[in-house]
């Protein structure tokens, strides 16, 4: 999970900010899809797997980032699904 103590986190928190500016921008002018997105991640994780050719390590950048993605729907997409099933209905 990616509940890593605050003082780990300031090694990674301002390139992930201006990847993610830098994504939006392309995002606010209409060219950035799925696509990019899912490069972006697959970039990431090859390059982490290229440090250590073992399957293990391979295998565990695939799990985190299943966990991760896991996390982003529990944390983020669950609680909006269920606020705009509260504002407009359950579908009966």
């Amino acid at each position: 999970m990616p509940w890593i103590k605050p003082e780990r986190r300031v090694r990674f928190d301002s390139f992930i900010e201006s990847l993610a500016n830098k994504m939006m921008c392309h995002f606010e002018e209409d060219d950035l899809d799925k696509g990019d997105i899912n490069y972006v991640f697959y970039k990431l994780g090859k390059k982490i797997m290229d440090f250590e050719k073992r399957y293990t390590h391979m295998s565990d950048v695939v799990d985190t980032m299943n966990y991760a993605s896991m996390e982003l729907k529990r944390k983020i997409l669950d609680p909006y699904e269920d606020e705009k099933e509260f504002q407009n209905g359950e579908i009966k």
